[in-house]
């Protein structure tokens, strides 16, 4: 599944981003999937340690750094596939799912 972001500004908003950018629907690309790209690094370190993986997930994604090559590389060097792998089957929750729980736990009792 993919998904498609949406930005709306106005004409004056454009122009003024204009100003300074080139290609302002490349920029908003970019930026979007660099943050992808440094939290797909960061949800490999952290699915490293322990817990983060059921054990058949943890062999599965360790055979596939095998035939990717990436066994002795750190996360941020992993390829594409495994960090897609790790972010597939990482037991992480989201930061909406934190947020709730946060708040839940905040609520008196």
């Amino acid at each position: 599944m993919a998904h498609t972001f949406t930005v709306t500004i106005t004409d004056e908003e454009y122009r003024a981003f204009s100003l300074r950018v080139l290609d302002p629907d490349g920029w908003v690309d970019h930026a979007v999937k660099n943050k992808v790209r440094k939290n797909m690094i960061w949800m490999a370190e952290e699915g490293a340690k322990a817990g983060m993986l059921l054990p058949a997930d943890k062999q599965a994604i360790e055979a596939l750094m095998v035939q990717e090559g990436d066994v002795m590389k750190a996360p941020k060097d992993f390829s594409d596939v495994v960090k897609q792998e790790i972010a597939k089957r990482v037991l992480m929750k989201t930061r909406v799912e934190r947020d709730a729980e946060e708040m839940a736990a905040m609520e008196p009792k």
